[in-house]
């Protein structure tokens, strides 16, 4: 009897062993691709960042084209009405001379007549210089919003940039631990 119970024990722990080195060996390999799936786990992650920083670097760009292209189009504005103010001045200039004349007439109707007009001319270069001067104000506004699109976009580009090439490195380690893991298996 103590024979036969020998031999079972002997049988149960030959078989134990059997299968404790059975799934240490599988528990091994599994190890093995665990590592290799955190290995691209990790490198999609860095390509993902990448995608996004590349994303952002696009939308500065257009920022910035976009606060140039403002700025230009302000600045033709601007010319524009500053040039109007200039034809609006030359004009009351020429309309107001023989209006002038006629206030300073000795002819108290003929003087009033000319004051008249002289201040019709004047309500109207009044109102249509602060068109003028509204359309330059609002140039000189879209200038300065254009410049501050620009200095924005140029920050942010620059912070970009040291971002894109840290998470190149980190893809490029990433890329060289996952063909070390592969070429280990």
């Amino acid at each position: 009897m103590k024979k036969i119970l020998s031999w079972s024990f002997r049988g149960l722990l030959i078989m134990f062993l059997f299968i404790t080195f059975q799934s240490f060996g599988q528990t091994q390999m599994s190890r093995e691709e665990i590592a290799l799936k955190k290995a691209e786990d990790k490198v999609e992650a860095n390509r993902l960042k990448l995608v996004d920083i590349k994303r952002d670097i696009n939308s500065a760009d257009s920022l910035f084209v976009a606060g140039e292209k403002l700025e230009e189009d302000a600045r033709i504005r601007k010319a524009e009405g500053r040039d109007e103010m200039k034809a609006i001045e030359k004009q009351f200039k020429s309309d107001s001379k023989p209006a002038s004349k006629e206030a300073k007439n000795k002819d108290r109707s003929i003087a009033a007549q000319g004051k008249a007009e002289l201040k019709e001319i004047t309500s109207k270069y009044k109102a249509d210089l602060k068109v003028a001067e509204s359309k330059v104000k609002l140039a000189e506004k879209d200038i300065s919003t254009a410049g501050r699109m620009i200095d924005k976009a140029d920050k942010k580009l620059d912070m970009l940039k040291t971002k894109l090439k840290a998470a190149e490195k980190a893809y490029e380690d990433a890329e060289k631990a996952l063909e070390a893991k592969q070429e280990g298996k």
